[in-house]
């Protein structure tokens, strides 16, 4: 019996410990996706100099967490997410309003498949 609820306990902290991980990796990508949509607003009023500088922000604070990022997420997506990221940031820098536009989107949309691929789920379980 005692050996049941020791397994028990451990699968509850296991699973409250993916639960906090899933919130923070939430929580870190959210906040990346608004900052996104700065650079967005930026990019729509054509003030080039303010969306570099909120991209290159944006782009620093990803790198800042990208070993936490390669720990928790399939390093192909945060390939593909700096990629874009990159992609964005030459539109910017070549002043170009629809591509950076379509580029920004592309970045939150990565993001936003990387939180839906992390949703504790028992598909992610198993």
């Amino acid at each position: 019996m005692r050996l049941l609820i020791a397994g028990l306990a451990i699968l509850i902290v296991v699973t409250l410990l993916c639960y906090a991980n899933q919130v923070y990796l939430e929580s870190c990508l959210e906040a990346v996706i608004n900052d996104i949509d700065a650079v967005v607003s930026d990019v729509q009023n054509e003030d080039w100099d303010s969306a570099s500088e909120k991209l290159s922000a944006v782009m620093d604070a990803w790198f800042a967490k990208k070993v936490y990022y390669m720990s928790v997420i399939i390093h192909e997506h945060i390939d593909d997410a700096e990629a874009s990221m990159t992609e964005l940031k030459s539109h910017i820098d070549a002043q170009s309003r629809s591509e950076a536009e379509k580029a920004a989107r592309q970045v939150q949309i990565r993001l936003r498949q990387m939180i839906f691929e992390e949703i504790l789920n028992l598909a992610n379980l198993f």
